[in-house]
């Protein structure tokens, strides 16, 4: 296991875990060796991955100090990571999975809509409260690239609010929920299991992929105001 990133192998099918700790926060070494973990798995072709996290949380948002978050070169890299990350997951030779049996929150939501689908337990969490301190989005999912969304999900998600795996489902952020008295793994497994590999490939082939760009109202506005870190680290220490 490298940088709290581990892989696992089952013939064409890849699990990539994040192993970072409580909560799964990823810092800037987190992101490197996830972009790493994930370019390693896309060179040995497999027709599935999926992405979950140690202990149920996917990830409950970007690690840094408060000094860091103020110091725009630093943003600038987590950013190019992170926005590799997700266009990695976004490539159409493989379909990906996101697994969440906990929170996934800031970054570690915007890891989740990279992902082709999405699966949760119905204790699981959802949401980006680092927009309401003024924490700007690392990845370019918020512009829905692929117009996976509608606009009554971007604009919970914009919200700042989190919510449960229930409403996600219905906003459809979430595209399966585990049901009661089966673990999410057992559901992964029967789920790659009924799904045709080749039909979803074609059909996520098929959407309508724009060109990857930022949403300049949201961006510009979360830009020109300073983040709140320390009511942001206050609000992760609630959790």
């Amino acid at each position: 296991m490298a940088g709290g990133i581990r892989t696992e192998k089952h013939g064409q099918h890849i699990r990539v875990v994040i192993d970072a700790g409580q909560g799964n926060q990823l810092s800037t070494d987190g992101l490197r060796s996830l972009l790493s973990a994930l370019a390693d798995a896309l060179a040995a072709g497999p027709q599935w991955l999926t992405l979950m996290g140690a202990g149920g949380d996917l990830s409950r948002g970007f690690q840094a100090t408060c000094l860091s978050l103020n110091d725009a070169g630093f943003l600038r890299e987590a950013r190019s990571l992170a926005r590799n990350v997700s266009r990695l997951m976004m490539r159409d030779s493989w379909v990906t999975v996101a697994l969440v049996d906990g929170y996934a929150l800031g970054l570690g939501l915007e890891l989740a809509l990279s992902a082709d689908l999405v699966v949760a337990t119905p204790r699981s969490r959802f949401g980006m409260p680092e927009l309401i301190f003024k924490f700007p989005p690392l990845t370019d999912v918020l512009t829905d690239p692929v117009g996976k969304l509608s606009a009554a999900a971007m604009g919970e998600i914009r919200s700042g609010r989190i919510f449960g795996a229930r409403e996600a489902l219905e906003l459809g952020i979430v595209d399966y929920i585990v049901p009661p008295g089966s673990g999410i793994l057992e559901f992964e497994s029967g789920l790659l299991r009924s799904l045709d590999w080749r039909s979803v490939v074609a059909r996520k082939r098929s959407l309508p992929l724009r060109e990857i760009g930022r949403d300049t109202a949201i961006y510009a506005y979360l830009n020109s105001i300073r983040p709140d870190v320390r009511s942001l680290e206050g609000l992760r220490n609630t959790l």
